[in-house]
């Protein structure tokens, strides 16, 4: 039997009255709240606590999006940025919390260090004159002392210095900052042992630093008898100078190895840095090349730590032109000018070009006598060019 098309339409009909009843009948969704600012807030300031700086920033950008000018959002944000090695971001977000709370220690250094980070030293130096003058404080008076020492003044550097040693202050860094400061300025550091007695790795240290500074590099290398990160990578530099390029090789494959976390990613950088250079005095160009690729692909190219290591990887891999690179490393304290043009001039012998490499180890003589800062590795390439 056929069905008439009618009953079929009313049937439709039918039911479209009744869900459309059911539809009045049922309650009113309830609609979510937006969740509090102050709730996201919370959550981003637990996560960047638990080091989960990636999700933190998520959430104090969150926050920033519903009120761009929060301060406690601008700072954490600011400060994960800078966790995550990512200076450049901090102080384009830190320069906002600034404006809203001048004065605030804390903020004014962590602005300071972004600043250094980044190339402005002369402005971080004028923010941590003005904090250290009103407070006396060791954090920010030690960072004034870098400040001075990244901006290659020495004389204001070892005054920061001392101020701090004989203030009470004692730490290792300052130490070995005062130290290498006093040899650069003075060419003897004699001064600081009647103040402090070092004793045990950071006596090693010092002791390593005095004798390259006179040409020992074989006592300077026997003095650094462990295996840490800083004592490898010291061991690298005293390596390369030396001439031992094939040893080069497997200490900076083990320094690499052992330096897989973030905040050891400064060590895996210098060490690939040494490890190329040394392919390339070793004269095998195509492995460099292969090397430095392979470090642009494993290294997190963001970090401002690294960014002169990481551009020394591009240029070899062939991405940029010498100009390009010298301009990409400009912000470069002075201290690792000569290590800029040592290789392009390395980079050019193992190319084939005689007058650029002669040229560009010129260059990074000149640099050396400019910073007072012998480089044992250009002395021994320039006599043996002579």
């Amino acid at each position: 039997m056929g069905v008439n098309s009618k009953t079929v339409l009313v049937s439709l009909a039918g039911i479209a009255v009744l869900a459309t009843a059911i539809w009045f009948l049922l309650p009113d969704p309830e609609e979510k709240p937006e969740t509090d600012t102050a709730t996201v807030l919370s959550e981003a300031q637990e996560l960047q606590r638990q080091k989960e700086f990636l999700r933190a920033a998520r959430k104090f950008e969150e926050v920033l999006r519903k009120d761009p000018e929060a301060y406690d959002a601008l700072v954490g944000l600011g400060l994960t940025w800078q966790a995550m090695g990512y200076d450049g971001r901090s102080v384009e977000i830190l320069a906002r919390a600034v404006k809203n709370r001048v004065g605030k220690l804390s903020l004014d250094r962590a602005f300071a260090r972004a600043l250094l980070a980044t190339g402005q030293r002369e402005k971080a130096i004028e923010i941590l004159e003005s904090a250290y003058r009103k407070s006396r404080d060791p954090k920010t008076g030690l960072l004034l002392g870098d400040a001075y020492y990244e901006a290659g003044r020495f004389e204001d550097a070892g005054e920061q210095y001392l101020d701090l040693l004989m203030n009470g202050v004692r730490s290792s860094r300052l130490v070995l900052r005062l130290h290498r400061t006093l040899l650069i300025n003075k060419g003897d550091a004699a001064s600081l042992r009647a103040r402090v007695n070092p004793s045990g790795d950071l006596l090693s240290l010092i002791e390593s630093a005095e004798l390259r500074w006179k040409g020992d590099l074989a006592g300077a290398i026997e003095r650094l008898d462990g295996d840490s990160p800083v004592f490898s990578r010291r061991k690298l530099k005293l390596l390369l100078e030396m001439g031992k390029y094939e040893e080069v090789l497997p200490l900076a494959d083990r320094l690499q190895r052992k330096s897989r976390d973030r905040d050891s990613i400064t060590f895996r950088a210098d060490a690939g840095m040494a490890k190329m250079l040394a392919l390339l005095l070793l004269n095998r160009l195509s492995e460099a090349r292969e090397f430095a690729a392979l470090q642009l692909q494993e290294l997190d190219l963001q970090v401002t730590a690294i960014r002169g290591a990481v551009a020394s990887f591009r240029h070899v891999a062939g991405k940029t032109k010498d100009r390009e690179f010298l301009a990409e490393v400009s912000d470069e304290p002075g201290l690792a000018r000569n290590d800029h043009h040592l290789l392009l001039a390395v980079l050019a012998r193992a190319e084939g070009h005689p007058a650029s490499y002669r040229a560009f180890l010129e260059q990074a003589h000149q640099a050396t006598i400019a910073l007072n800062d012998p480089v044992f590795l250009i002395e021994r390439l320039r006599k043996s060019t002579d």
